[in-house]
């Protein structure tokens, strides 16, 4: 424990989270999601190396599958080519149906249902 460590009061911590809040963006970190999502999967050592990702799609599948089918669309994580114009760019024709794809509009119902941006933002 670090002993010069400040103690903040509950009203203390309440101001520093509501600054920190006013100044997150929201469509930012949904960008952010969406990028690191649908970033492409090198499918060997000879393809450009992907990024590292910042959320694992192995949890995102995990938090999608346990979801009550009224409240999220378990399948709304993958392309859908009805809802094209949604994304911000298609999605490659084999990769769809097995790797998640979001569109902004999922990343901020993802997001809204996990408590991480106000549905008004």
């Amino acid at each position: 424990m670090d002993k010069d460590r400040r103690r903040l009061s509950a009203q203390q911590r309440q101001k520093a989270k509501d600054a920190f809040v006013r100044s997150f963006s929201a469509s930012e970190f949904i960008l952010e999601l969406v990028e690191d999502v649908n970033q492409k999967q090198s499918s060997s050592s000879k393809e450009e190396k992907s990024y590292a990702r910042n959320f694992d799609l192995n949890k995102l599948y995990t938090w999608a599958s346990e979801q009550d089918k009224a409240r999220f669309d378990r399948y709304s994580i993958y392309y859908d080519e009805s809802r094209g114009k949604e994304y911000l760019s298609p999605q490659e024709e084999q990769s769809r149906s097995i790797v998640p794809y979001l569109s902004p509009n999922v990343a901020r119902e993802i997001l809204t249902l996990l408590g991480v941006v106000d549905v008004r933002s």
